[in-house]
């Protein structure tokens, strides 16, 4: 499941660094996001840890090609 505040925080933050959204780039993003179950999963472990958050983002960001703030 891809909770939509997180995309949504990403997205705008994809958005205002330039990024343009194509169906390829939405499909890998949820792909990427699908993997970092940190963010994703509310019932993990480290899900509520900010730090490993922070780093799951961050991870997110780099298989993107964007910075995530």
């Amino acid at each position: 499941m891809v909770h939509i505040c997180s995309v949504a925080r990403v997205i705008d933050c994809f958005y205002n660094c330039g990024m343009e959204w194509t169906e390829g780039s939405v499909t890998e993003f949820i792909e990427v996001y699908n993997r970092q179950e940190t963010i994703r999963a509310p019932k993990h472990t480290l899900h509520f840890n900010k730090i490993k958050e922070q780093e799951a983002w961050k991870e997110l960001g780099k298989e993107m090609n964007r910075p995530v703030d």
